[in-house]
């Protein structure tokens, strides 16, 4: 299972590929590519009758924020600095009741599609990417000076606040 409760703990697996490079940068606005990126997943979720996500402005923060980690580190991991996906999640201020996160760092130029399809064949990538309580997300990517793309993608069911 790669979507967790807020208690729980799990990752999913790294997959490693090549993507066509977009700068990061620090405005939590999507890009052209992301938002690419974004309707080539909900195209997918679409196939399979479940609710388009939506992006969140802390959530792309947060999954740029995590690309740039991997690169400034040129590692690929779930967990940099002794924080996780959840705990990142948390630090950020959002407040969620369920989460997920995908990454991947790669060589080789790829686009967007191609990407999405690989992701979908992996059967943890994949989870995250179809797993109908999820409704936001961010998608971040970052380049190191060696030139190797590291992709996070944050996914997020919000919680509600007591009534």
């Amino acid at each position: 299972m790669t979507y967790v409760e807020r208690s729980a703990w799990g990752f999913v697996a790294l997959l490693s590929m090549g993507i066509l490079w977009v700068e990061a940068g620090q405005s939590s606005s999507p890009t052209d590519a992301e938002k690419l990126f974004l309707d080539l997943i909900n195209r997918e979720r679409e196939k399979k009758e479940l609710a388009p996500l939506a992006f969140h402005p802390v959530l792309v923060r947060v999954a740029r924020q995590h690309s740039e980690n991997m690169a400034k580190h040129g590692i690929t991991e779930h967990q940099l600095d002794g924080k996780n996906a959840f705990e990142r999640l948390s630090g950020s201020g959002y407040r969620f009741a369920k989460g997920g996160e995908n990454i991947a760092s790669m060589d080789l130029s790829i686009n967007e599609k191609d990407l999405v399809k690989r992701w979908l064949a992996s059967p943890e990538h994949s989870e995250n990417i179809l797993q109908p309580t999820f409704s936001e997300t961010g998608v971040g990517f970052a380049r190191d000076a060696k030139g190797r793309t590291y992709v996070t993608q944050v996914f997020a069911k919000p919680q509600i606040p007591p009534r």
